[in-house]
């Protein structure tokens, strides 16, 4: 719930004489180091207010934690159970629960930070560290490739995991957690194994939050504190548009969570009028799945083009994104441009789990940092990856504040797409460098633990009669 929310139900439950106290309530449930697991973890509130909270029956946690799977590379896939509702009427319950499944991509010494996305939500392969974490995608560099590194021109930008810094995101690097918004997906995008699920039903706000606290429980005495939090996790985000912004408020808000806006992005795989809603409402990060630069083979992989098709998405998004022209400068001013861009993107926002100290708020991140949509493209092997595709996604975006990350496409059970080569991407990028538009490679994490961008959810045995329908 809302901190609004919390004061009414604390009015509610316990006396409006009470109200006040939420505040209090709100700082344990979720800041930094308190976490709450009940009221017995709680200090410096009276014991008569306890008291009411016991007997109000009050939940702490949406969520009980099921199981840990860790994969080799440290990506840690956490299946949590979800409860019963027992308001629901007794026939819907059982539809109710299931497993949900978070992400945490934990930092690797010596690789750039956790995520390795750069150039994802929330974090970039280059020195603005500002792309989206692709939970369970994880978007760094190209590592393990020689000769590839950071490259910024006049053109564009180019990045890999062994050019980013991660000295500015915290000091144990970039950990992020990508979060569930459903049970499930009804988009029914071909490369993705949570659609094979249907959509079973939405979460609640509480439950998207509870997993961001709960990893953090979990795990910050492991790996350090979470810096960046992407909705990329189970589910259509933007289709549970009311739970996905309380729970966006609760996470920004600097006397809960305080995750930073610039390090919090929600994917979307492109429901217009819900973008338009979305960026209205919160300073989150948006981050477009995209795919493809033609509506025959967007219709084929991600049906959800056939009612939002490429030309209103990015009508949607020169209206939410312009780039404005820049008159053009010397190398130099060029060169000082850049590192106040970098410094107020990154620095200044705070690390996600800080103490508070420095925290700007809303107003000043609209002052200080460019707002810019990111770009998600999955390179799948001839299908959407011929240079052709590169120039017109070049092409798509010009006009666009826009960050384009290429994805490596993990395998599942039932697919026989499969990703394209690697010395196709880096020709791909090249593309999209030279043409001015800063473009990131994304490193797969996890993919051993079903962990990876695309790989989560429970899905039964493939038949012989429904596996050709899985297969694109």
């Amino acid at each position: 719930m809302s901190y609004e929310q919390l004061e009414d139900w604390v009015a509610a439950e316990c006396g409006e004489e009470h109200r006040r106290r939420a505040k209090v309530l709100w700082k344990w449930l979720y800041r930094d180091g308190h976490w709450a697991e009940s009221a017995d973890d709680m200090a410096g509130i009276s014991r008569s207010f306890l008291s009411l909270l016991a007997s109000s029956g009050a939940r702490f946690s949406s969520l009980r934690l099921h199981s840990v799977r860790t994969a080799a590379d440290g990506t840690k896939k956490v299946l949590f159970e979800l409860s019963r509702d027992a308001d629901m009427p007794l026939s819907d319950r059982p539809r109710r629960l299931g497993v949900v499944e978070t992400v945490l991509i934990p930092h690797r010494p010596g690789r750039g930070g956790g995520g390795e996305e750069e150039g994802e939500e929330g974090e970039e392969g280059s020195s603005s560290g500002d792309e989206a974490e692709g939970g369970a995608m994880s978007r760094s560099g190209v590592s393990g490739v020689s000769g590839v590194s950071g490259v910024s021109g006049e053109h564009g930008s180019r990045s890999s995991s062994s050019s980013s810094s991660s000295s500015s995101r915290s000091k144990g690097g970039r950990n992020t957690v990508c979060v569930s918004t459903q049970l499930g997906c009804a988009m029914g995008c071909q490369f993705c194994f949570t659609a094979k699920m249907g959509l079973q039903r939405n979460l609640t706000a509480g439950e998207i939050v509870d997993q961001v606290v709960q990893i953090r429980r979990l795990f910050t005495d492991e790996v350090g504190p979470v810096t960046n939090v992407v909705f990329m996790g189970m589910g259509e985000p933007l289709h549970n548009l009311p739970s996905v912004l309380t729970a966006c408020t609760t996470l920004l808000d600097p006397l809960g969570a305080h995750c930073s806006p610039a390090r919090t992005t929600v994917s979307t795989c492109g429901l217009v009028p819900e973008m338009v809603e979305f960026s209205r409402h919160t300073d989150a990060s948006l981050a477009l799945s995209l795919h493809a630069t033609t509506d025959e083979v967007r219709d084929r992989i991600m049906p959800i083009n056939k009612k939002h098709n490429i030309m209103s998405l990015f009508s949607c998004l020169t209206h939410l994104f312009p780039n404005p022209v820049v008159p053009r400068v010397g190398r130099e001013e060029e060169e000082v441009g850049r590192k106040e861009e970098d410094r107020a993107e990154e620095g200044e926002m705070g690390e996600v789990g800080g103490s508070g100290e420095g925290h700007t708020g809303t107003t000043t991140l609209q002052q200080s940092r460019k707002r810019h949509v990111f770009i998600e493209y999955l390179m799948l092997d001839g299908v959407n990856d011929s240079l052709e595709d590169a120039q017109r996604l070049v092409t798509l975006t010009a006009g666009i504040a826009c960050k384009i990350n290429l994805i490596v496409f993990n395998p599942h059970p039932g697919t026989a797409l499969q990703p394209t080569p690697l010395p196709q991407v880096l020709a791909f990028q090249d593309v999209l460098v030279k043409g001015g538009r800063k473009a990131y490679l994304r490193h797969s994490r996890g993919d051993d633990e079903m962990a990876a961008c695309g790989q989560l959810g429970q899905v039964p045995r493939l038949t012989e009669k429904n596996r050709a329908a899985a297969v694109v």
